[in-house]
Protein backbone atom coordinates (compact mmCIF):
# COMPACT_ATOMS: atom_id res chain seq x y z
CA UNK A 1 0.00 0.00 0.00
CA UNK A 2 1.62 3.42 -1.04
CA UNK A 3 1.90 6.15 1.17
CA UNK A 4 -0.96 8.11 -0.52
CA UNK A 5 -3.49 5.34 0.26
CA UNK A 6 -2.36 4.83 3.82
CA UNK A 7 -2.99 8.67 4.45
CA UNK A 8 -6.76 8.61 2.71
CA UNK A 9 -7.40 5.60 4.86
CA UNK A 10 -5.81 6.91 8.31
CA UNK A 11 -7.40 10.18 7.61
CA UNK A 12 -10.86 8.25 6.95
CA UNK A 13 -9.91 6.16 10.30
CA UNK A 14 -9.90 9.57 12.56
CA UNK A 15 -12.60 11.31 10.97
CA UNK A 16 -14.76 8.20 11.88
CA UNK A 17 -13.73 7.59 15.10
CA UNK A 18 -14.15 11.15 15.80
CA UNK A 19 -17.74 11.26 15.01
CA UNK A 20 -18.80 8.53 16.24
CA UNK A 21 -17.17 9.35 19.66
CA UNK A 22 -19.23 12.90 19.49
CA UNK A 23 -22.21 10.60 18.80
CA UNK A 24 -21.64 8.45 21.81
CA UNK A 25 -21.71 11.10 24.27
CA UNK A 26 -25.20 11.11 24.89
CA UNK A 27 -25.62 7.43 24.66
CA UNK A 28 -23.07 6.07 26.76
CA UNK A 29 -24.37 4.52 30.33
CA UNK A 30 -28.09 5.02 29.02
CA UNK A 31 -30.28 2.13 28.85
CA UNK A 32 -32.06 2.94 26.18
CA UNK A 33 -29.64 2.78 24.01
CA UNK A 34 -29.04 -1.04 24.29
CA UNK A 35 -32.34 -1.62 23.29
CA UNK A 36 -32.54 -4.95 21.05
CA UNK A 37 -33.22 -3.52 17.80
CA UNK A 38 -32.64 -6.75 14.86
CA UNK A 39 -30.00 -9.61 14.52
CA UNK A 40 -26.96 -8.15 13.10
CA UNK A 41 -25.77 -9.88 9.62
CA UNK A 42 -23.26 -11.97 12.08
CA UNK A 43 -26.52 -13.67 13.53
CA UNK A 44 -25.78 -11.59 17.01
CA UNK A 45 -28.12 -8.73 18.47
CA UNK A 46 -27.65 -5.31 17.70
CA UNK A 47 -28.35 -3.18 19.84
CA UNK A 48 -29.29 1.37 19.09
CA UNK A 49 -25.76 2.56 19.79
CA UNK A 50 -24.24 -0.08 17.42
CA UNK A 51 -26.25 1.31 14.59
CA UNK A 52 -25.50 4.85 15.20
CA UNK A 53 -22.03 3.91 15.32
CA UNK A 54 -22.25 1.74 11.96
CA UNK A 55 -24.23 4.80 10.75
CA UNK A 56 -21.95 6.74 10.82
CA UNK A 57 -19.43 4.76 9.36
CA UNK A 58 -21.32 3.66 6.10
CA UNK A 59 -22.13 7.87 5.37
CA UNK A 60 -18.78 8.11 5.28
CA UNK A 61 -17.62 5.84 3.06
CA UNK A 62 -20.62 5.92 0.47
CA UNK A 63 -19.72 9.64 0.41
CA UNK A 64 -16.47 8.91 -0.86
CA UNK A 65 -15.15 9.45 -4.31
CA UNK A 66 -13.68 5.78 -4.64
CA UNK A 67 -15.31 2.78 -4.12
CA UNK A 68 -14.57 0.34 -1.36
CA UNK A 69 -16.12 -3.24 0.11
CA UNK A 70 -17.04 -2.50 3.69
CA UNK A 71 -17.01 -5.69 6.41
CA UNK A 72 -19.36 -4.69 9.41
CA UNK A 73 -20.85 -6.03 12.29
CA UNK A 74 -24.64 -4.88 12.27
CA UNK A 75 -25.24 -4.54 8.50
CA UNK A 76 -22.62 -7.48 6.54
CA UNK A 77 -21.23 -6.83 3.28
CA UNK A 78 -21.45 -4.32 1.31
CA UNK A 79 -19.80 -2.41 -1.55
CA UNK A 80 -20.37 1.36 -1.74
CA UNK A 81 -18.79 4.93 -2.55
CA UNK A 82 -19.01 8.04 -5.21
CA UNK A 83 -23.18 7.96 -3.63
CA UNK A 84 -23.98 4.25 -3.89
CA UNK A 85 -24.02 1.59 -1.38
CA UNK A 86 -24.64 -2.31 -3.08
CA UNK A 87 -25.26 -5.46 -0.82
CA UNK A 88 -23.21 -7.79 -1.75
CA UNK A 89 -21.05 -10.99 -1.06
CA UNK A 90 -17.59 -10.19 -0.74
CA UNK A 91 -16.14 -14.01 -1.67
CA UNK A 92 -17.96 -13.84 -4.92
CA UNK A 93 -17.34 -10.31 -5.74
CA UNK A 94 -13.23 -10.92 -5.52
CA UNK A 95 -13.44 -14.50 -7.55
CA UNK A 96 -16.55 -13.43 -10.09
CA UNK A 97 -14.95 -9.94 -10.91
CA UNK A 98 -11.76 -10.77 -12.56
CA UNK A 99 -11.01 -9.24 -15.83
CA UNK A 100 -10.41 -11.39 -18.84
CA UNK A 101 -7.78 -9.01 -20.64
CA UNK A 102 -5.29 -6.44 -20.22
CA UNK A 103 -7.72 -3.60 -21.76
CA UNK A 104 -10.65 -4.71 -18.97
CA UNK A 105 -8.40 -4.50 -16.33
CA UNK A 106 -7.82 -0.90 -17.30
CA UNK A 107 -11.41 0.12 -18.00
CA UNK A 108 -12.40 -1.48 -14.98
CA UNK A 109 -12.79 0.56 -11.98
CA UNK A 110 -12.73 -1.82 -9.28
CA UNK A 111 -13.02 -0.70 -5.39
CA UNK A 112 -9.90 0.64 -3.99
CA UNK A 113 -10.03 -0.85 -0.35
CA UNK A 114 -11.73 -3.48 1.60
CA UNK A 115 -12.46 -2.12 5.19
CA UNK A 116 -13.49 -4.32 8.10
CA UNK A 117 -15.21 -2.33 10.66
CA UNK A 118 -16.56 -3.75 14.10
CA UNK A 119 -18.30 -0.30 14.76
CA UNK A 120 -18.23 -0.52 18.75
CA UNK A 121 -16.44 -3.23 20.59
CA UNK A 122 -17.91 -3.52 24.27
CA UNK A 123 -21.05 -2.33 23.46
CA UNK A 124 -22.65 -4.06 26.93
CA UNK A 125 -20.14 -2.27 28.55
CA UNK A 126 -20.45 0.98 26.72
CA UNK A 127 -24.45 0.13 27.99
CA UNK A 128 -23.82 -0.02 31.48
CA UNK A 129 -20.44 3.23 31.21
CA UNK A 130 -18.15 0.33 31.62
CA UNK A 131 -14.83 1.85 30.82
CA UNK A 132 -13.98 -0.55 28.12
CA UNK A 133 -15.40 -0.01 25.05
CA UNK A 134 -14.06 0.92 21.61
CA UNK A 135 -14.03 1.11 17.65
CA UNK A 136 -11.85 -1.30 15.24
CA UNK A 137 -11.19 -0.65 11.57
CA UNK A 138 -8.75 -2.89 9.87
CA UNK A 139 -8.02 -2.02 5.43
CA UNK A 140 -7.47 -5.03 3.62
CA UNK A 141 -5.75 -4.67 -0.26
CA UNK A 142 -7.97 -6.35 -2.49
CA UNK A 143 -6.49 -9.55 -4.16
CA UNK A 144 -7.59 -10.61 -7.61
CA UNK A 145 -9.24 -13.86 -8.83
CA UNK A 146 -9.51 -15.06 -4.69
CA UNK A 147 -10.43 -14.49 -1.40
CA UNK A 148 -9.27 -11.99 0.54
CA UNK A 149 -7.82 -13.32 4.29
CA UNK A 150 -6.14 -11.63 6.77
CA UNK A 151 -2.87 -11.60 5.22
CA UNK A 152 -4.26 -8.93 3.39
CA UNK A 153 -5.04 -6.80 5.91
CA UNK A 154 -2.45 -3.68 5.25
CA UNK A 155 -3.58 -0.91 8.32
CA UNK A 156 -5.28 -1.59 11.93
CA UNK A 157 -6.67 1.14 13.86
CA UNK A 158 -8.02 1.08 17.19
CA UNK A 159 -9.62 3.59 19.21
CA UNK A 160 -10.27 3.09 23.37
CA UNK A 161 -13.34 5.51 23.40
CA UNK A 162 -13.14 4.92 27.18
CA UNK A 163 -9.38 6.50 27.86
CA UNK A 164 -8.41 8.01 24.54
CA UNK A 165 -6.00 5.80 23.71
CA UNK A 166 -5.88 5.42 20.07
CA UNK A 167 -3.24 2.47 18.63
CA UNK A 168 -2.31 1.70 14.64
CA UNK A 169 -0.17 -0.16 12.85
CA UNK A 170 1.08 -0.33 9.09
CA UNK A 171 2.37 -3.76 7.54
CA UNK A 172 5.77 -3.70 7.47
CA UNK A 173 6.54 -0.78 9.61
CA UNK A 174 5.46 -1.30 13.54
CA UNK A 175 2.46 -0.26 15.79
CA UNK A 176 2.32 2.67 18.00
CA UNK A 177 -0.07 4.04 20.46
CA UNK A 178 -0.87 7.71 20.57
CA UNK A 179 2.05 7.94 18.36
CA UNK A 180 4.88 6.04 20.33
CA UNK A 181 6.47 3.15 19.52
CA UNK A 182 4.73 -0.13 21.79
CA UNK A 183 6.36 -2.88 23.37
CA UNK A 184 5.06 -5.97 24.52
CA UNK A 185 5.53 -7.97 27.88
CA UNK A 186 8.57 -10.40 28.20
CA UNK A 187 7.67 -12.16 31.08
CA UNK A 188 8.06 -16.06 30.11
CA UNK A 189 6.75 -17.08 33.73
CA UNK A 190 3.09 -18.51 33.98
CA UNK A 191 3.23 -17.82 37.51
CA UNK A 192 3.34 -14.10 36.88
CA UNK A 193 1.30 -13.27 34.36
CA UNK A 194 -1.72 -11.38 33.40
CA UNK A 195 -3.93 -13.29 31.29
CA UNK A 196 -7.12 -11.84 29.47
CA UNK A 197 -10.05 -13.53 27.63
CA UNK A 198 -12.56 -16.06 27.28
CA UNK A 199 -11.33 -19.31 28.37
CA UNK A 200 -14.84 -21.27 28.67
CA UNK A 201 -14.13 -24.50 27.92
CA UNK A 202 -14.54 -27.74 29.94
CA UNK A 203 -10.89 -28.89 29.23
CA UNK A 204 -8.55 -29.46 32.43
CA UNK A 205 -5.41 -28.00 30.64
CA UNK A 206 -7.60 -24.13 30.08
CA UNK A 207 -8.39 -24.91 34.08
CA UNK A 208 -4.65 -25.43 34.98
CA UNK A 209 -3.50 -22.59 32.30
CA UNK A 210 -5.70 -19.93 34.43
CA UNK A 211 -5.32 -21.43 37.43
CA UNK A 212 -1.41 -21.20 37.44
CA UNK A 213 -1.62 -17.36 35.50
CA UNK A 214 -1.06 -14.77 38.67
CA UNK A 215 -4.30 -12.56 37.19
CA UNK A 216 -7.04 -13.47 35.26
CA UNK A 217 -9.37 -10.48 33.35
CA UNK A 218 -11.95 -11.03 31.43
CA UNK A 219 -12.81 -7.26 29.59
CA UNK A 220 -15.31 -8.28 27.05
CA UNK A 221 -13.73 -6.17 24.38
CA UNK A 222 -11.23 -8.43 22.44
CA UNK A 223 -10.29 -5.42 20.42
CA UNK A 224 -8.87 -3.82 22.97
CA UNK A 225 -7.52 -6.90 24.85
CA UNK A 226 -5.69 -7.45 21.89
CA UNK A 227 -4.35 -4.46 21.75
CA UNK A 228 -3.00 -4.47 25.81
CA UNK A 229 -0.93 -7.44 24.50
CA UNK A 230 0.96 -4.97 22.08
CA UNK A 231 1.52 -2.08 24.75
CA UNK A 232 2.30 -4.67 27.29
CA UNK A 233 -0.94 -4.36 29.26
CA UNK A 234 -1.75 -8.22 29.48
CA UNK A 235 0.96 -10.99 28.80
CA UNK A 236 -1.26 -12.89 27.01
CA UNK A 237 -4.63 -13.47 26.12
CA UNK A 238 -6.87 -15.97 24.40
CA UNK A 239 -10.12 -16.54 23.10
CA UNK A 240 -10.99 -19.54 22.95
CA UNK A 241 -14.55 -19.57 21.69
CA UNK A 242 -13.50 -18.24 18.58
CA UNK A 243 -13.16 -14.53 17.62
CA UNK A 244 -15.47 -13.15 15.07
CA UNK A 245 -12.70 -11.93 12.06
CA UNK A 246 -14.09 -8.47 12.32
CA UNK A 247 -12.95 -7.92 16.21
CA UNK A 248 -9.48 -9.27 15.57
CA UNK A 249 -8.33 -8.26 11.79
CA UNK A 250 -6.91 -4.73 13.36
CA UNK A 251 -5.58 -5.50 16.68
CA UNK A 252 -3.93 -8.61 15.31
CA UNK A 253 -2.02 -7.11 13.05
CA UNK A 254 -1.53 -4.43 15.89
CA UNK A 255 -0.25 -7.05 18.02
CA UNK A 256 2.07 -8.48 15.44
CA UNK A 257 3.28 -4.78 14.47
CA UNK A 258 4.49 -4.10 18.05
CA UNK A 259 6.43 -7.67 17.66
CA UNK A 260 4.21 -10.06 20.11
CA UNK A 261 2.38 -13.27 18.64
CA UNK A 262 -0.78 -14.34 17.50
CA UNK A 263 -1.67 -17.60 16.18
CA UNK A 264 -4.56 -20.14 16.31
CA UNK A 265 -4.90 -22.25 19.05
CA UNK A 266 -2.30 -25.08 17.51
CA UNK A 267 -0.13 -22.31 17.19
CA UNK A 268 -0.38 -22.07 13.25
CA UNK A 269 -0.61 -18.26 11.41
CA UNK A 270 -4.10 -16.87 11.03
CA UNK A 271 -4.82 -16.78 8.02
CA UNK A 272 -8.98 -16.66 7.53
CA UNK A 273 -10.95 -15.67 4.89
CA UNK A 274 -12.16 -12.22 5.35
CA UNK A 275 -16.04 -11.99 5.92
CA UNK A 276 -18.69 -11.39 7.92
CA UNK A 277 -19.10 -15.34 8.95
CA UNK A 278 -15.83 -16.44 9.91
CA UNK A 279 -14.60 -16.55 13.05
CA UNK A 280 -11.04 -18.29 14.78
CA UNK A 281 -9.73 -19.32 18.04
CA UNK A 282 -7.18 -16.53 19.30
CA UNK A 283 -4.07 -17.29 21.10
CA UNK A 284 -1.62 -14.08 21.64
CA UNK A 285 1.38 -13.50 23.96
CA UNK A 286 3.74 -11.05 24.37
CA UNK A 287 6.79 -13.44 23.61
CA UNK A 288 7.47 -16.51 21.57
CA UNK A 289 8.89 -18.55 24.88
CA UNK A 290 5.46 -17.65 26.68
CA UNK A 291 3.24 -18.70 23.47
CA UNK A 292 4.91 -21.52 23.23
CA UNK A 293 3.94 -22.92 27.01
CA UNK A 294 0.29 -21.83 26.64
CA UNK A 295 0.23 -23.44 23.40
CA UNK A 296 1.27 -26.81 24.91
CA UNK A 297 -1.04 -26.27 27.91
CA UNK A 298 -4.11 -25.83 25.87
CA UNK A 299 -3.18 -28.40 23.96
CA UNK A 300 -2.45 -31.60 26.52
CA UNK A 301 1.57 -31.20 26.31
CA UNK A 302 0.68 -33.70 23.38
CA UNK A 303 4.05 -33.56 22.01
CA UNK A 304 5.60 -33.29 24.92
CA UNK A 305 4.85 -37.45 25.97
CA UNK A 306 6.67 -38.64 22.76
CA UNK A 307 10.45 -39.04 23.66
CA UNK A 308 11.07 -40.68 20.21
CA UNK A 309 10.44 -41.81 17.27
CA UNK A 310 10.97 -44.44 14.85
CA UNK A 311 10.09 -44.62 11.19
CA UNK A 312 9.50 -47.80 9.37
CA UNK A 313 8.26 -48.12 5.70
CA UNK A 314 7.09 -50.41 2.84
CA UNK A 315 9.96 -49.62 0.51
CA UNK A 316 8.30 -51.06 -2.80
CA UNK A 317 5.90 -48.24 -2.98
CA UNK A 318 6.65 -44.81 -3.68
CA UNK A 319 3.99 -42.96 -1.86
CA UNK A 320 4.86 -45.05 1.40
CA UNK A 321 8.64 -43.73 0.80
CA UNK A 322 7.61 -40.42 0.10
CA UNK A 323 4.93 -40.45 2.87
CA UNK A 324 7.82 -41.41 5.28
CA UNK A 325 10.10 -38.35 4.45
CA UNK A 326 7.38 -36.22 5.06
CA UNK A 327 6.73 -37.37 8.16
CA UNK A 328 10.10 -37.62 9.32
CA UNK A 329 10.73 -33.57 7.88
CA UNK A 330 7.72 -32.29 10.31
CA UNK A 331 8.91 -34.27 13.37
CA UNK A 332 12.81 -32.96 12.49
CA UNK A 333 11.09 -29.54 12.55
CA UNK A 334 9.24 -30.09 15.87
CA UNK A 335 13.02 -31.10 17.59
CA UNK A 336 12.13 -34.41 18.23
CA UNK A 337 14.53 -36.96 18.04
CA UNK A 338 13.53 -39.31 14.80
CA UNK A 339 14.81 -42.66 13.32
CA UNK A 340 14.64 -43.76 9.87
CA UNK A 341 14.98 -47.91 9.82
CA UNK A 342 18.16 -48.56 7.67
CA UNK A 343 16.53 -50.01 4.75
CA UNK A 344 14.56 -46.90 4.08
CA UNK A 345 17.07 -44.40 4.55
CA UNK A 346 18.73 -46.64 1.74
CA UNK A 347 15.49 -46.01 -0.62
CA UNK A 348 15.71 -42.14 0.43
CA UNK A 349 19.52 -42.26 -0.72
CA UNK A 350 18.25 -44.16 -3.91
CA UNK A 351 15.56 -41.70 -4.77
CA UNK A 352 17.59 -38.48 -3.91
CA UNK A 353 19.76 -39.63 -6.69
CA UNK A 354 17.31 -40.63 -9.66
CA UNK A 355 17.39 -38.16 -12.69
CA UNK A 356 13.69 -38.80 -12.77
CA UNK A 357 12.71 -38.10 -9.15
CA UNK A 358 10.21 -34.87 -10.24
CA UNK A 359 8.39 -37.78 -12.78
CA UNK A 360 8.30 -39.74 -9.37
CA UNK A 361 7.05 -36.89 -7.01
CA UNK A 362 4.38 -35.83 -9.80
CA UNK A 363 2.67 -40.02 -10.24
CA UNK A 364 2.71 -39.90 -6.65
CA UNK A 365 0.85 -37.11 -5.48
CA UNK A 366 -1.46 -37.95 -8.33
CA UNK A 367 -1.82 -41.74 -6.80
CA UNK A 368 -2.06 -40.25 -3.46
CA UNK A 369 -4.96 -37.53 -4.18
CA UNK A 370 -6.98 -40.41 -6.31
CA UNK A 371 -6.52 -42.76 -3.52
CA UNK A 372 -7.69 -40.12 -1.20
CA UNK A 373 -10.80 -39.03 -2.96
CA UNK A 374 -11.89 -42.87 -3.06
CA UNK A 375 -11.53 -43.21 0.73
CA UNK A 376 -13.50 -39.92 0.99
CA UNK A 377 -16.05 -40.81 -0.84
CA UNK A 378 -16.31 -44.42 0.55
CA UNK A 379 -16.31 -42.82 4.41
CA UNK A 380 -18.52 -40.00 3.72
CA UNK A 381 -20.88 -38.75 6.56
CA UNK A 382 -24.16 -36.80 5.55
CA UNK A 383 -24.61 -33.82 7.31
CA UNK A 384 -27.98 -32.67 7.58
CA UNK A 385 -29.19 -29.43 8.43
CA UNK A 386 -31.82 -28.19 10.99
CA UNK A 387 -33.07 -24.59 10.71
CA UNK A 388 -35.26 -23.59 14.44
CA UNK A 389 -37.30 -20.89 14.13
CA UNK A 390 -37.23 -18.46 17.31
CA UNK A 391 -40.86 -16.78 17.49
CA UNK A 392 -41.09 -13.03 18.26
CA UNK A 393 -40.93 -11.94 22.22
CA UNK A 394 -38.92 -15.81 23.13
CA UNK A 395 -37.64 -15.70 26.14
CA UNK A 396 -37.77 -19.06 27.00
CA UNK A 397 -34.15 -20.55 28.11
CA UNK A 398 -33.92 -23.20 24.96
CA UNK A 399 -36.21 -23.08 21.63
CA UNK A 400 -35.85 -26.93 20.36
CA UNK A 401 -36.23 -28.18 16.74
CA UNK A 402 -39.57 -29.84 14.92
CA UNK A 403 -37.45 -32.02 13.09
CA UNK A 404 -36.62 -34.80 15.68
CA UNK A 405 -32.89 -37.18 15.14
CA UNK A 406 -31.93 -40.27 16.03
CA UNK A 407 -28.26 -41.51 16.34
CA UNK A 408 -26.72 -43.89 13.45
CA UNK A 409 -23.35 -44.33 15.37
CA UNK A 410 -21.37 -43.72 18.33
CA UNK A 411 -21.56 -39.93 18.62
CA UNK A 412 -23.89 -37.02 17.18
CA UNK A 413 -21.33 -34.36 16.30
CA UNK A 414 -23.26 -30.73 15.73
CA UNK A 415 -22.19 -27.69 14.23
CA UNK A 416 -23.23 -24.14 14.32
CA UNK A 417 -25.19 -23.18 11.17
CA UNK A 418 -26.17 -20.11 9.66
CA UNK A 419 -27.51 -16.90 11.79
CA UNK A 420 -26.59 -18.80 14.94
CA UNK A 421 -24.09 -16.91 17.56
CA UNK A 422 -22.16 -18.67 19.95
CA UNK A 423 -24.63 -20.03 22.29
CA UNK A 424 -25.33 -23.33 24.05
CA UNK A 425 -27.18 -26.65 22.80
CA UNK A 426 -28.85 -29.63 24.10
CA UNK A 427 -30.10 -32.82 23.16
CA UNK A 428 -33.76 -33.45 24.43
CA UNK A 429 -35.25 -36.62 24.50
CA UNK A 430 -38.73 -37.20 22.17
CA UNK A 431 -39.82 -40.30 25.11
CA UNK A 432 -38.96 -37.97 28.68
CA UNK A 433 -38.59 -41.31 30.44
CA UNK A 434 -35.13 -41.35 28.89
CA UNK A 435 -32.38 -40.61 31.33
CA UNK A 436 -29.55 -39.45 29.12
CA UNK A 437 -27.62 -37.58 31.42
CA UNK A 438 -26.89 -34.59 28.66
CA UNK A 439 -26.18 -31.10 29.76
CA UNK A 440 -26.09 -28.39 27.03
CA UNK A 441 -22.74 -28.46 25.47
CA UNK A 442 -21.71 -23.93 24.27
CA UNK A 443 -21.13 -24.16 20.52
CA UNK A 444 -19.41 -21.71 18.19
CA UNK A 445 -18.85 -21.58 14.72
CA UNK A 446 -15.97 -23.80 13.26
CA UNK A 447 -15.82 -26.21 16.37
CA UNK A 448 -18.76 -28.90 16.60
CA UNK A 449 -19.43 -30.42 19.39
CA UNK A 450 -19.91 -33.91 20.21
CA UNK A 451 -22.67 -36.02 22.15
CA UNK A 452 -22.15 -39.96 23.39
CA UNK A 453 -24.91 -41.70 22.20
CA UNK A 454 -23.69 -45.19 23.03
CA UNK A 455 -26.42 -46.33 25.28
CA UNK A 456 -29.45 -44.16 23.20
CA UNK A 457 -29.36 -45.36 20.27
CA UNK A 458 -32.41 -46.33 19.15
CA UNK A 459 -33.69 -42.31 21.23
CA UNK A 460 -35.23 -39.86 19.21
CA UNK A 461 -33.85 -36.37 19.92
CA UNK A 462 -34.62 -32.72 19.52
CA UNK A 463 -32.43 -30.00 19.66
CA UNK A 464 -32.75 -27.36 21.80
CA UNK A 465 -30.67 -24.09 21.29
CA UNK A 466 -30.83 -21.65 24.04
CA UNK A 467 -31.75 -18.94 21.96
CA UNK A 468 -33.91 -15.50 22.46
CA UNK A 469 -35.83 -13.49 20.38
CA UNK A 470 -36.33 -9.88 21.92
CA UNK A 471 -37.73 -8.77 18.59
CA UNK A 472 -41.73 -8.26 18.11
CA UNK A 473 -41.53 -7.79 14.34
CA UNK A 474 -41.34 -11.78 13.79
CA UNK A 475 -39.74 -15.06 14.44
CA UNK A 476 -35.96 -15.33 13.01
CA UNK A 477 -34.46 -18.24 11.74
CA UNK A 478 -31.26 -20.12 13.03
CA UNK A 479 -29.51 -23.50 12.02
CA UNK A 480 -27.48 -25.89 13.03
CA UNK A 481 -25.52 -28.86 10.79
CA UNK A 482 -25.73 -32.71 12.07
CA UNK A 483 -23.97 -35.45 11.42
CA UNK A 484 -24.53 -39.56 12.03
CA UNK A 485 -27.68 -38.85 12.08
CA UNK A 486 -31.55 -39.89 10.83
CA UNK A 487 -33.67 -36.69 10.74
CA UNK A 488 -38.04 -37.74 10.82
CA UNK A 489 -41.06 -35.07 11.04
CA UNK A 490 -44.01 -36.47 12.99
CA UNK A 491 -47.31 -37.05 12.47
CA UNK A 492 -49.15 -33.82 10.22
CA UNK A 493 -52.40 -32.83 9.18
CA UNK A 494 -51.97 -33.97 5.24
CA UNK A 495 -49.34 -35.14 2.74
CA UNK A 496 -49.12 -35.71 -0.72
CA UNK A 497 -46.87 -38.08 -2.95
CA UNK A 498 -45.09 -36.44 -5.12
CA UNK A 499 -42.96 -38.59 -6.85
CA UNK A 500 -42.03 -38.32 -10.58
CA UNK A 501 -39.88 -40.41 -12.62
CA UNK A 502 -36.90 -38.22 -14.17
CA UNK A 503 -38.13 -37.21 -17.98
CA UNK A 504 -34.64 -36.27 -19.20
CA UNK A 505 -30.88 -37.23 -18.34
CA UNK A 506 -29.44 -34.56 -15.41
CA UNK A 507 -26.11 -35.86 -15.61
CA UNK A 508 -25.15 -33.66 -17.95
CA UNK A 509 -28.01 -30.32 -17.15
CA UNK A 510 -28.40 -30.61 -13.18
CA UNK A 511 -31.23 -28.19 -14.31
CA UNK A 512 -33.55 -30.18 -15.79
CA UNK A 513 -36.86 -30.27 -13.59
CA UNK A 514 -39.68 -32.80 -13.45
CA UNK A 515 -42.62 -31.61 -12.53
CA UNK A 516 -45.10 -33.98 -10.28
CA UNK A 517 -49.22 -34.30 -11.22
CA UNK A 518 -50.15 -33.65 -7.52
CA UNK A 519 -50.72 -30.45 -6.33
CA UNK A 520 -50.57 -29.10 -2.48
CA UNK A 521 -52.27 -26.39 -0.65
CA UNK A 522 -51.08 -25.08 2.65
CA UNK A 523 -53.97 -23.82 4.84
CA UNK A 524 -50.72 -22.42 7.75
CA UNK A 525 -48.23 -21.21 5.46
CA UNK A 526 -45.55 -23.89 6.25
CA UNK A 527 -45.00 -27.14 4.09
CA UNK A 528 -42.68 -29.91 5.13
CA UNK A 529 -40.63 -31.80 2.42
CA UNK A 530 -38.93 -35.00 3.11
CA UNK A 531 -36.37 -36.60 0.09
CA UNK A 532 -36.66 -40.29 0.38
CA UNK A 533 -33.85 -41.12 -2.08
CA UNK A 534 -30.10 -41.60 -1.35
CA UNK A 535 -28.66 -38.59 -3.81
CA UNK A 536 -29.58 -35.07 -2.99
CA UNK A 537 -32.59 -32.65 -4.79
CA UNK A 538 -33.56 -29.57 -5.23
CA UNK A 539 -37.39 -28.82 -5.14
CA UNK A 540 -39.24 -26.18 -6.53
CA UNK A 541 -42.33 -24.83 -5.38
CA UNK A 542 -44.64 -23.03 -8.07
CA UNK A 543 -47.87 -20.67 -7.96
CA UNK A 544 -49.68 -18.99 -10.33
CA UNK A 545 -47.06 -20.12 -13.07
CA UNK A 546 -43.99 -18.02 -11.61
CA UNK A 547 -41.65 -19.49 -9.19
CA UNK A 548 -41.55 -19.05 -5.43
CA UNK A 549 -40.02 -21.30 -3.30
CA UNK A 550 -36.11 -23.17 -3.98
CA UNK A 551 -35.29 -25.85 -1.30
CA UNK A 552 -32.01 -28.41 -1.60
CA UNK A 553 -32.44 -31.20 0.19
CA UNK A 554 -29.96 -33.73 1.23
CA UNK A 555 -30.54 -37.25 0.44
CA UNK A 556 -32.35 -38.53 3.52
CA UNK A 557 -33.33 -35.25 4.90
CA UNK A 558 -36.01 -32.54 5.85
CA UNK A 559 -36.64 -29.46 4.79
CA UNK A 560 -39.13 -26.99 6.23
CA UNK A 561 -40.63 -23.63 4.35
CA UNK A 562 -42.20 -21.61 6.23
CA UNK A 563 -44.20 -17.86 5.08
CA UNK A 564 -45.76 -19.63 1.79
CA UNK A 565 -48.88 -18.43 0.47
CA UNK A 566 -51.93 -19.75 2.93
CA UNK A 567 -54.32 -21.37 0.54
CA UNK A 568 -52.41 -21.14 -2.61
CA UNK A 569 -51.72 -24.04 -4.55
CA UNK A 570 -48.65 -24.85 -5.52
CA UNK A 571 -46.89 -27.28 -8.26
CA UNK A 572 -44.18 -29.28 -6.93
CA UNK A 573 -41.03 -29.60 -9.29
CA UNK A 574 -37.65 -32.02 -8.46
CA UNK A 575 -34.45 -32.19 -9.77
CA UNK A 576 -31.62 -33.97 -9.16
CA UNK A 577 -27.98 -35.31 -10.93
CA UNK A 578 -29.62 -38.30 -12.10
CA UNK A 579 -30.21 -40.30 -15.37
CA UNK A 580 -33.43 -40.26 -17.43
CA UNK A 581 -35.88 -42.43 -15.82
CA UNK A 582 -34.36 -42.48 -12.26
CA UNK A 583 -37.81 -42.66 -9.40
CA UNK A 584 -37.25 -39.17 -7.73
CA UNK A 585 -39.26 -39.90 -4.28
CA UNK A 586 -40.43 -36.49 -2.54
CA UNK A 587 -43.18 -36.90 0.22
CA UNK A 588 -44.77 -33.10 1.01
CA UNK A 589 -46.65 -32.29 4.42
CA UNK A 590 -48.91 -30.28 5.71
CA UNK A 591 -47.47 -27.73 8.42
CA UNK A 592 -44.15 -28.49 10.06
CA UNK A 593 -45.28 -31.19 11.41
CA UNK A 594 -45.56 -34.34 9.42
CA UNK A 595 -45.84 -38.10 8.91
CA UNK A 596 -42.51 -40.24 9.37
CA UNK A 597 -42.04 -42.03 6.00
Amino acid sequence: MNQEDIDICRNIATTVFEKVENLLEGQVGNPKAGEFVKIGADGTPTSYIDIIAEDEVIKLLKDADFESYLISEEIGELKLGKGKQEAISLSEELLNNVPKTKKEREEQDKPRFIFLIDPLDGTSNAIKNIPAYGMSIAVANVPEGREATLNDVQLGFVKNYANGNFYEAIKGNGAKRNGEPMTPSSETDLTKISLGGFTKSKTLSVSKLVDTARRMRVLGSVVLELAYVASGKYDAFLDLRGSRIIDIAASKLIVEEAGAIVTDKYGEKLDSRLSIYEKAVVVSAGNPDLHNQIIKIINNDELDKIQSVAIVSRVDEYKSVLFSLKIFETLIQKNMETVIESSLAEKLEEIKEDPELHKIIARTIILSITCLLLLVGCDKKEKHEIEILVPAGSSEAFVYSDEEIRPTGNKIKIWAGAGLSDTEVILKPVNENVETGYVAEYLTHGMPIEFDTNNVKDQWFKIGLSVQNDSARGPIAVSVEVESVEVRITEGKEKWNCSVTCAEDSADNAYVTTYSNERVVSSTGVLSLQNQNDFDIVVHLLTNGQQERIAEIPAGGVSILYELIEGAEYTVGTHADVPEGTEIFLMVYEGKNAEVY
